[in-house]
């Protein structure tokens, strides 16, 4: 059942419920009265129609002050509605400070936001629905944003810092258990959406004390650090997992269908590397070869035009430079692609105390045979990363990948809309075969 629908059965319910109540209320205030005067006429024979009269006064005044109760109870509780909501904006805005200033390394920031979650959790029942869910978002994005941040760096924190920000969570986690163990059968959206959070958030913990716990071993570019989620037990759930933490930040076009369906065939892990051992890895990135300038065009996947910046960008030819539908690697980006805002991310790097970039990966089986490495998020951040390890080889920065793996070939075929980034003719509505369209080309273009 959608949010809809559910939303639409609980009005009904309420509305069924209040009916009920009503009517029950008029019938204890008319029956008893009318049936106690009858009662009394019966058996005083002097019981005359001034009695009846006064009888009905007291039952007519009874319902008069029901129904002035109800509606200054109404009243009431559209006010509280009105005040919860607004405590819930303030909340929201509160933690969109607190995680973005983490997200930039301000990681004292980050020890409000689980406090701003719960002083918000407190108006949840309250508030409006519309609200509580922003509210859900709210909470799971500011999550994300220390995953991205503060928690990619754990090991680099003062243990108090650290304890704090564990300690906040755990409390923030046990009002929410709190708040959806206490919703019935007809409150299933909202009973979900707070275990969802609730999942989330641990699962960000659980990332920066699985970083704190390898943070001492040396001698490996590339070490696994745990699980999705140690509370996760099996691919559904940590594709869940890693579904909410890129919501927002995935810019390739993709289908999380095509992987939940084929859940059994995905094996989810995360990573920490050396830059120097991600130079294999593809980016979604594509050049075209121009036969009367001799040079190279940045294109999409559907080898159409750019409309972003990069389709400025001129790369003279040279031989081993890859060409649509082959992408660029890592390990041999071209001077001149994007390079405006690789560089940018190299400034971000060089000024960051512990430069730390995360990354979502897909490693897919191809077409001969081979399992190759795909970003699909962070491209221009391991980028920077590369030129950093290349011109300071005693660089601190690490990658944190957050890995999904096939174990076979998952060509599930999808029917989407894409929203052309070109300035093409083409039709814009087109199919592509498995996670994203980047997967169904690299997987043909290496035979």
């Amino acid at each position: 059942m959608t949010e809809e629908n559910q939303a639409d059965v609980e009005r009904r319910d309420r509305r069924r419920d209040t009916a009920l109540f009503v009517t029950l209320a008029a019938t204890l205030s008319v029956g008893p009265p009318l049936g106690l005067g009858w009662l009394a006429g019966t058996l005083d024979p002097s019981w005359h129609w001034g009695d009846w009269m006064a009888q009905t006064t007291q039952v007519v005044t009874g319902l008069i002050f029901f129904g002035l109760a109800m509606l200054v109870g109404r009243r009431g509780e559209r006010r509280a509605e009105a005040l919860a909501n607004s405590e819930l904006i303030t909340s929201m805005g509160a933690l969109s400070m607190s995680s973005a200033r983490s997200f930039a390394g301000h990681d004292a920031q980050a020890l409000r936001i689980a406090a701003d979650a719960r002083a918000a959790l407190q108006h949840y029942s309250r508030a409006s629905r519309a609200e509580q869910s922003k509210l859900v978002a709210k909470i799971t994005d500011s999550y994300s944003d220390l995953t991205f941040g503060t928690f990619a760096r754990a090991h680099a924190l003062p243990r108090s810092v650290w304890t704090g920000l564990k300690d906040g969570a755990a409390d923030l986690v046990d009002d929410a258990r709190t708040l959806a163990d206490g919703y019935g059968a007809r409150a299933t959206v909202r009973r979900t959406e707070l275990q969802s959070m609730i999942h989330h958030i641990t699962f960000a913990v659980s990332v920066g004390q699985a970083i704190i716990r390898q943070s001492q071993l040396t001698g490996t570019q590339s070490r696994q650090l745990t699980k999705i989620a140690s509370n996760d037990t099996n691919t559904l759930d940590r594709l869940n997992r890693l579904r909410m933490l890129y919501r927002r930040e995935l810019t390739v076009i993709a289908d999380w269908n095509v992987l939940l369906r084929a859940h059994q065939h995905i094996v989810c892990s995360v990573y920490i590397h050396d830059p120097t051992a991600t130079s294999d890895w593809l980016t979604p990135w594509y050049l075209e070869y121009s036969n009367d300038r001799a040079t190279l065009t940045p294109v999409n996947v559907r080898n159409d035009k750019l409309a972003e910046p990069a389709r400025h960008d001129r790369i003279d030819y040279s031989p081993g430079i890859p060409v649509y539908p082959q992408p660029v690697m890592h390990g041999s980006i071209p001077q001149g692609l994007r390079t405006k805002g690789i560089e940018n991310q190299v400034r971000l790097l060089r000024k960051a105390v512990v430069p730390t970039v995360c990354v979502l990966t897909y490693e897919l089986i191809c077409g001969d045979g081979r399992s190759r490495r795909l970003v699909l998020d962070g491209n221009h951040r391991l980028a920077a990363a590369h030129h950093i390890a290349k011109s300071d080889p005693s660089s601190p920065t690490r990658i944190l990948e957050f890995r999904i793996t096939e174990n076979e070939v998952i060509d599930t075929e999808c029917h989407r809309t894409f929203h052309a980034d070109t300035s093409s003719d083409k039709d814009s509505d087109w199919e592509w075969k498995g996670f994203t369209p980047d997967v169904g080309t690299i997987r043909a273009a290496f035979f």
